[in-house]
């Protein structure tokens, strides 16, 4: 796979996640792949559990947030990837076993997050993603400190 097919597909995914499009993201991900989110502490592997963890999420955080992707950096190889990325939302719900550790409370308040994502692709899908990410501001104070 190439660098360009690997940046595509890291395109599909950002605009699944922000269009709030649960098949179209799980599509991105090879049926077995696996995806720790260690922001929030939920390991998932394979397709069902992508699919708890996505419709979490969208349950978690509604609509009106934003996903921004910074950086994208992808291996000569295509197979290995790093990205930065901030969201910002509301939060109204768990997606994680230590999300009010991460996050706050859920009581609706905003946040902003900020993080890094690495991992591997093969045959056009992501086989291992690795979320690493802690919340800039849980309470909504997003001014940069």
């Amino acid at each position: 796979m190439s660098a360009a097919e690997s940046r595509a597909l890291i395109e599909r995914y950002w605009k699944a996640l922000g269009d709030r499009d649960a098949e179209g993201w799980i599509a991105c991900h090879a049926a077995d792949a696996a995806a720790d989110d260690y922001g929030v502490g939920d390991f998932c592997k394979g397709e069902a559990e992508l699919r708890r963890h996505i419709n979490e999420y969208f349950a978690a955080v509604p609509p009106g947030g934003e996903a921004i992707l910074h950086d994208v950096v992808v291996f000569e190889d295509g197979a290995r990837f790093q990205l930065e990325w901030t969201m910002r939302g509301r939060l109204e719900g768990t997606f994680g076993p230590s999300t009010e550790t991460t996050m706050g409370k859920a009581d609706g308040q905003p946040f902003e997050a900020r993080g890094v994502s690495i991992g591997e692709i093969q045959n056009g899908l992501f086989v291992h993603c690795r979320h690493y990410w802690n919340t800039v501001s849980p309470r909504g104070d997003t001014d940069g400190r």
